[in-house]
């Protein structure tokens, strides 16, 4: 498998390889394909990149209550004409944090379609790579507690396969995509049409040889998330799932929030409608896992959480704003080694338009979700359906929503 390019209309360029996000995270149309080397010159282990350069001013306290009623009447607005408009979109449903103002959110269409099930802001849906903001979240939380360093070697904390497959990278080299890592999600292929619970462990073992030295350029790769959910495990001493809970979906109030695939997703769920991979048709198997469970547990620590949007918006202004992290944490997450717009598990695209922006696009067979701190307004937006497509499109109703608010 090799990234291929898109155009950049809405957001940051990505692919679609067996479901998975594989952006390619240039900040400018001329920058060189993820794949292909560039003249950075490489990194050493303790290198740390430079600040983004866009300053993120002080937000007020995450605001619960609902935005006025004429507001939230023009957001639904544009959920319901999307699913008239799109009959190949089974469901769109979406919410919108505003700085000292409140959180609204919007569902419309079908969460399962055989069955004419509405789906409803309580619906939980398939992320796909937005779990790795929250993955990378609770990587950092160990770094701040001093369990983990960021500059240690990763295999300091790996034992087995997964230290033999590290190459040497740290932990902050595998949060940033700058590991050299190979991908593991190339050798799934077929397998994924077959019941089968993968484990960590037999997902290392697709890992073919590594493609290049630690921090010589970014190259994104799930398989760096898989050998962060292992440290994690190991630096918290209990299960990843226990630790994402404790730490981060009960704290910051995400009720609808699991790590599916070691966490059943209770009701109501959204099916997943596979359009453009192998995969098609609905992918749900009725075992409470997002997509379904081969799938799921395959995703892991790189993709496999589902949430509502609500909760997923919830998280991102709290993680932007430094209210998860700290100050000196969240400065580290969202800096960046240009030409490359990839901090620490986080994207940072220019979004025209709207401007600069934080947070993360999550593609897996069935699902897409696009979800963002908007940096000059601290407004975040998230956006989900249960079909696969170009993230491009489903960013238009993301700058539609914003338009709403910034005209509010």
């Amino acid at each position: 498998m090799t990234n291929r390019p898109h155009s950049r209309i809405v957001l940051s360029a990505a692919v679609l390889s067996l479901g998975m996000l594989i952006p390619s995270c240039a900040t400018a149309p001329s920058a060189p394909n993820a794949t292909t080397p560039t003249a950075l010159p490489a990194a050493t282990a303790t290198h740390a990149p430079t600040p983004t350069s866009t300053p993120r001013p002080i937000r007020p306290p995450l605001v619960e209550d609902p935005l006025p009623a004429d507001v939230a009447a023009k957001l639904q607005a544009v959920l319901d004409e999307r699913v008239r408009e799109r009959t190949d979109e089974p469901s769109v449903s979406a919410a919108v944090v505003v700085p000292g103002e409140g959180i609204w959110s919007g569902a419309a269409g079908l969460a399962a379609t055989g069955d004419q099930v509405l789906a409803t802001t309580e619906t939980a849906y398939a992320i796909g790579s937005v779990t790795k903001t929250f993955v990378a979240g609770l990587t950092l939380l160990l770094a701040r507690d001093g369990a983990i360093a960021l500059d240690d070697p990763a295999a300091n904390w790996l034992e087995g396969v997964a230290a033999d497959k590290s190459n040497g990278a740290t932990i902050r080299q595998l949060l940033s995509h700058r590991s050299g890592i190979d991908e593991h999600v190339d050798e799934l292929g077929q397998q994924l049409a077959q019941p089968h619970r993968w484990t960590p462990t037999e997902l290392l073992q697709l890992v073919d040889e590594p493609h290049f030295a630690p921090g010589e350029r970014f190259e994104y790769s799930n398989t760096n998330y898989t050998l962060l959910g292992l440290i994690a495990e190991r630096a918290g001493e209990a299960p990843l799932e226990e630790q994402l809970r404790d730490r981060i979906f009960e704290p910051f109030g995400l009720n609808r929030t699991f790590l599916s695939g070691r966490e059943q997703v209770t009701p109501p769920l959204a099916h997943g409608y596979g359009r453009l991979s192998e995969l098609t048709g609905d992918l749900y198997d009725g075992s409470g896992y997002l997509p379904f469970e081969t799938l799921a547990t395959a995703a892991w620590a790189g993709g496999a959480i589902a949430s509502t949007p609500r909760d997923v918006a919830r998280w991102l202004y709290q993680l932007c704003t430094g209210v998860a992290l700290g100050e000196d944490y969240t400065a580290q997450m969202v800096a960046v080694d240009p030409p490359y717009d990839y901090g620490l598990g986080v994207e940072l695209p220019v979004i025209p338009g709207i401007g600069p922006a934080i947070g993360h696009v999550g593609q897996i067979p069935g699902y897409l979700a696009l979800a963002f701190y908007l940096v000059d307004t601290g407004t975040v937006v998230v956006v989900v359906t249960n079909t696969d497509m170009d993230p491009e499109d489903l960013g238009l109703v993301l700058v539609e929503l914003y338009e709403i608010i910034s005209r509010a």
